[in-house]
């Protein structure tokens, strides 16, 4: 199994999403929040930002809107990532209903998994 398909709502730590809701959406922030992270835990952030994004894509793919459908899987994933970049509730109100699933005129930067994958490329 890959490393990020362990990843689901269940199986990540509050810790995970502590560090994001506690950036409050601000980028600096979170990568203040993340500084200290060793390369293993910045790398396992990585793989939770993709298992979540992932099984929120696998889910509700179906039930997402027509427009959603016929887009990349890159753009799919970017869009998750921005989701669950909003925190833990909002992530589970789209996971409960993909039909919630934001279009690319609903989101906004930042994104942090891009944040997580500049700390890790900064570092190491």
């Amino acid at each position: 199994m890959a490393d990020e398909e362990r990843w689901t709502i269940d199986t990540v730590p509050q810790e995970f999403w502590t560090r994001i809701e506690s950036a409050g959406g601000d980028k600096q922030r979170f990568k203040e929040g993340i500084g200290q992270l060793s390369q293993e835990q910045l790398r396992e952030m990585v793989a939770q930002f993709d298992g979540l994004t992932r099984a929120l894509i696998t889910s509700g793919f179906e039930r997402f809107r027509p427009e959603l459908r016929e887009e990349a899987t890159e753009r799919l994933e970017e869009l998750g990532n921005w989701v669950v970049t909003q925190g833990r509730a909002f992530y589970e109100d789209v996971l409960a209903h993909p039909e919630k699933f934001p279009v690319r005129s609903e989101i906004r930067r930042p994104i942090f998994a891009g944040a997580v994958i500049e700390e890790y490329t900064r570092r190491f």
